[in-house]
């Protein structure tokens, strides 16, 4: 059987993987374990595949380095890790471009989220704001081959594939045809 860990899983973990997390899963029965990204609780070599989505953009440049040598410690030889985050350059030029005139509103548009008008919503994106939380401030931001230098740089990963997506589901936010990157390596 393979072990497969999702990094940072916070409430929600596909079938078939073991959680990692800073923040204790409470009232369910899914595989949890409550640990650091660059601290991981196994054995060198004892990992298949680790998945991490929506997390690296929270963690400092220094910590993100550190849990990709962490994740290559615990990875089998030929292991994978999967990364996906937002696409900073997208949001980078939306943000540029809210402020082009002033960052006065393009769109007649009233849409209102947690008390915070649309308009501000390019703001939101690159900074984090939009999440509730010290750990959910966005640290790092990422072109894609920003994200494929540190996965083989400071990961030792040779990449597989690495691609701009659409975005992944996120409640309140509008999904994006180039709202995200992934990165998929592999341990030598």
């Amino acid at each position: 059987m393979s072990l497969v860990l999702e990094v940072g899983c916070g409430g929600r973990l596909p079938a078939g993987r073991v959680g990692v997390d800073i923040v204790k899963r409470v009232g369910d029965d899914k595989p949890f374990v409550f640990g650091e990204a660059n601290k991981l609780p196994y054995d060198s070599g004892t990992v298949d595949v680790i998945h991490c989505s929506h997390v690296v953009e929270h963690l400092t440049p220094k910590y993100f380095t550190e849990a990709l040598s962490e994740w290559n410690r615990v990875l089998k030889s030929k292991g994978e890790v999967l990364i996906q985050c937002p696409n900073a350059e997208v949001y980078i030029r939306e943000l540029l471009e809210f402020y082009k005139d002033g960052g006065m509103p393009r769109k007649d548009r009233s849409d209102d989220f947690r008390g915070r008008p649309f308009e501000l919503w390019p703001v939101i994106n690159v900074t984090g704001l939009a999440s509730m939380g010290d750990h959910m401030v966005n640290r790092n931001l990422f072109s894609l081959n920003h994200l494929k230098f540190y996965v083989e740089m400071y990961g030792g990963f040779e990449i597989i594939k690495a691609e701009v997506r659409r975005t992944r589901q996120s409640s309140g936010i509008e999904h994006r045809e180039d709202g995200d990157l992934f990165v998929h390596g592999r341990k030598p």
